[in-house]
């Protein structure tokens, strides 16, 4: 009986409130960031050279052959399916389909310093209600979960010693939401009180050239989640027997997780037709707080005492690597050709118990081209295009204390195209 009196008022609280429900990080770490990055698997690490190095490796903002200014379009689908053993559609909760603009600078005032600016803006309303059937039992993708993002912005400055090293550091900014929500009892007249807090991930990275034509780069990425958080006061009549009667409850849930990473990447330029790039990033998973709604009583009274909250499912996440390839060909100088390939390894296990967090091992294709159209005197003006396809090997889940089973799997496409200046 406590559990559905709880049920029922949480019901309450979280339907009068508007919530945020994010995908597991920003688009940027699930398709990338730079149409022609994107078109070579996203191996990145190593060869980015335009506004796109402040997220991949900020110390390559030195190497900008000039300076370069772009303007960028990414739209993402995703088709993922959940079916139980009757072959019938199970509802749950992915990605869907999102677009997104982004514009970004890369300046080198100095031979020895580079100074570079990237910024996606999403062109989705970013806040939405929640579902609540129930808390966590709804089938949800780890890598391409519910849709909601808010525009992101990363700063980077790179400073090289000497000819053969560079060292970089970027901060990348978003926004996290909290809520403060007062009900006035018996007659649930309710006042709420939004606001929106930064959120800052430090990336750092080191190149080095032993050679002309090869590239070695190490680059960190810092762990980055917001809290979403609802405090929920309540108010009584003032009776003496009614003075501990109100309610002090506090609702939690983990924003977009884009966990701890550290990559390698190495590009290689053979001759002036070809260019190898090669990525391995090591996530940290295991260390991603829970990602399901939390509610808590803040003090007891007579409602809370009689409320049973539940119990904070460990998701059991593991580190996972995501190995990433992709080649260039020159075919003269104005046309290139890009291929690329990269495989995540699944980080969430088999849902065994309650909650259903899906994740599979995928397979992306990626292929892409550059043109530069225009050139005169200093100036040059480039289009690069990609597109992207993920494909999740299908997954079979067998719980115990449920009737049915079901298998889950499916695909994802992602495309851009990005106008880029040089001068």
């Amino acid at each position: 009986m406590k559990g559905q009196y709880f049920r029922y008022v949480l019901i309450i609280l979280i339907g009068m409130t508007f919530v945020t429900v994010l995908h597991a990080g920003p688009s940027e770490d699930i398709f990338g960031a730079s149409s022609r990055v994107q078109a070579m698997g996203g191996a990145g690490t190593a060869f980015s050279q335009d506004a796109s190095a402040t997220f991949y490796n900020p110390a390559l903002l030195t190497k900008c052959p000039k300076q370069t200014l772009s303007l960028g379009y990414q739209l993402a689908n995703t088709d993922l399916i959940v079916k139980d053993n009757k072959n019938k559609d199970l509802p749950n909760k992915q990605l869907g389909f999102s677009q997104a603009t982004n514009i970004g600078a890369c300046l080198s005032p100095f031979e020895n310093l580079g100074v570079g600016f990237y910024a996606s803006f999403p062109l989705q309303m970013p806040l939405k209600i929640p579902d609540i059937e129930t808390i966590n039992s709804t089938p949800r993708f780890l890598m391409y979960g519910a849709n909601a993002t808010f525009p992101t912005a990363v700063v980077g400055l790179a400073y090289a010693p000497l000819k053969q090293l560079s060292l970089g550091l970027s901060v990348a900014l978003s926004a996290g939401v909290g809520i403060h929500q007062t009900m006035n009892m018996p007659v649930f007249a309710s006042t709420v009180s939004p606001h929106i807090y930064p959120l800052l991930r430090v990336i750092a990275g080191v190149t080095g050239n032993p050679l002309e034509a090869l590239t070695l780069s190490l680059v960190y990425r810092q762990a980055s989640y917001g809290q979403f958080s609802v405090d929920v006061e309540t108010t009584t009549t003032p009776i003496s027997w009614m003075a501990s009667a109100g309610l002090a409850l506090q609702l939690g849930s983990v924003l977009g997780y884009s966990p701890e990473q550290i990559a390698f990447g190495l590009s290689y330029q053979f001759g002036s037709s070809w260019l190898l790039g090669a990525d391995l990033t090591y996530y940290l998973w295991a260390s991603a707080p829970s990602i399901f709604m939390s509610a808590k009583a803040k003090r007891h009274t007579f409602i809370s005492n009689k409320m049973t909250f539940p119990a904070e499912e460990n998701m059991a996440l593991r580190n996972s690597f995501v190995p990433r390839l992709g080649l260039e060909y020159s075919l003269n100088e104005k046309v290139k050709i890009r291929l690329g390939y990269a495989f995540h390894m699944s980080a969430a296990p088999i849902p065994s118990k309650i909650s259903n967090i899906l994740d599979g091992n995928i397979h992306r294709a990626t292929f892409g081209s550059g043109y530069r159209f225009l050139s005169f005197s200093k100036i040059s003006l480039t289009a690069d295009a990609f597109v992207a396809v993920d494909v999740m090997l299908q997954k079979s889940v067998a719980k115990s204390n449920e009737p049915r089973n079901y298998n889950f799997g499916g695909s994802a496409m992602s495309a851009g195209l990005t106008l880029k200046a040089e001068y």
